[in-house]
C-alpha cells in the first residue's frame, strides 16, 4: 500500500513525500518518474528527517551496503537497479527508528523528488491479529457470540492460573535456595563460635597461669627483701644466723638423744 502516492492521484496534487512498508513498495514507484537511472537509501536516525547519510551497495562486497560519505580510491557507493528486484538486496541500513528514505537517480545521477519513506513500523502494525474476532470463532448470531465470550474468559482464566502456579513455583524455588543459604551460613556461624569459645577458654587458661607464675615470683621476691632488710648492713648476724639454722636442721636429724651421747662423750 502506497499512502502518498494513492492520495495524492485523488487530490490531483504531486505529493511531497510517498509512504510505503517496505523496499518492495518502495521500487514499485519507480514508474511515477519520468527518468530513473538507479537509487540509494538512507537510513533515518529522527522522524523529522536531520541529515541524509546516502547508501549504495560496495562496489567490492554488493553483499553490504557503503555510505557515499565512506568511498574511496578502492572502493565506492554503487546505485542499485530498481528493475533487479529486492532478492539480492541486502537488508536495509541500520535504523533505530525503523525509517529510512529512498531517492531514485535521473541520468544525470542527481536524486529525484518526491522521496520515498520506508516505514516498517507501519507495516508492523497493518500485520493481522494473531486470533481471529470472538464471532468468526463461535460463529454467527447472539449464541455464538456468547458461545465466543465465554471460551475468551475461560482462556483468560486458565491463562491467569497458569501464571499464578508459575509464580507460586518461582516463589518456591526462590524459598528452598534462600533456606538452603541460611542453614549453610547458621553451620559457618556455629563452627566460628565454637571456635571463638575454644580461643577464649585457651587465654583464660594462660591467664590463669601467668597469675600464679607472677604469684609466685612476687612470693620469692618479698622472702628475699624481707631478708635483705633484716640484714642490712649486718652481713655477719646473716652468717651466724644462717649456722644457728643449719646446726638445727642437723640436730633434728639426730634425734633427741644425740645431744646427751655427745655430752657424756
Amino acid at each position: 500500500m502506497v499512502f502518498g502516492a494513492e492520495r495524492a492521484r485523488k487530490m490531483g496534487v504531486a505529493p511531497n513525500q510517498y509512504r510505503v512498508r517496505s523496499l518492495a513498495e518502495a521500487l514499485e514507484l519507480a514508474r511515477e518518474y519520468p527518468e530513473v537511472n538507479g537509487y540509494l537509501v538512507a537510513p533515518l536516525s529522527i522522524r523529522s528527517g536531520g541529515a541524509r547519510k546516502w547508501h549504495g551497495l560496495d562496489s567490492t562486497d554488493p553483499t553490504r551496503w557503503l555510505a557515499e560519505s565512506e568511498k574511496t580510491e578502492a572502493k565506492v557507493a554503487v546505485p542499485l537497479d530498481p528493475d533487479d528486484g529486492i532478492e539480492n538486496v541486502p537488508p536495509l541500513p541500520p535504523s533505530k527508528i525503523k525509517l529510512w528514505e529512498l531517492a531514485f537517480l535521473d541520468e544525470k545521477s542527481v536524486l529525484q523528488k518526491p522521496r520515498i519513506l520506508i516505514d516498517e513500523a507501519q507495516a508492523e502494525a497493518s500485520e493481522p491479529e494473531v486470533e481471529p474476532p470472538l464471532a468468526a470463532q463461535a460463529g454467527a448470531g447472539t449464541d455464538g457470540l456468547h458461545a465466543g465470550m465465554i471460551a475468551q474468559y475461560h482462556k483468560f482464566s486458565m491463562d491467569c492460573l497458569k501464571a499464578s502456579r508459575d509464580m507460586m513455583m518461582t516463589v518456591t524455588e526462590q524459598h528452598k535456595k534462600l533456606s538452603v543459604q541460611l542453614q549453610d551460613e547458621l553451620a559457618k556461624a556455629n563452627v566460628r563460635a565454637e571456635e571463638a569459645a575454644r580461643v577464649r577458654d585457651m587465654a583464660l587458661g594462660a591467664n590463669t597461669e601467668l597469675h600464679h607464675k607472677l604469684a609466685e615470683l612476687e612470693s620469692d621476691n618479698l622472702i628475699a627483701s624481707t631478708v635483705q632488710k633484716v640484714f642490712e648492713g649486718k652481713p655477719e648476724l646473716l652468717v651466724t644466723a644462717g649456722r644457728d639454722l643449719l646446726k638445727g636442721v642437723v640436730d633434728a636429724m639426730r634425734g633427741p638423744g644425740a645431744p646427751a651421747a655427745a655430752a657424756a662423750a
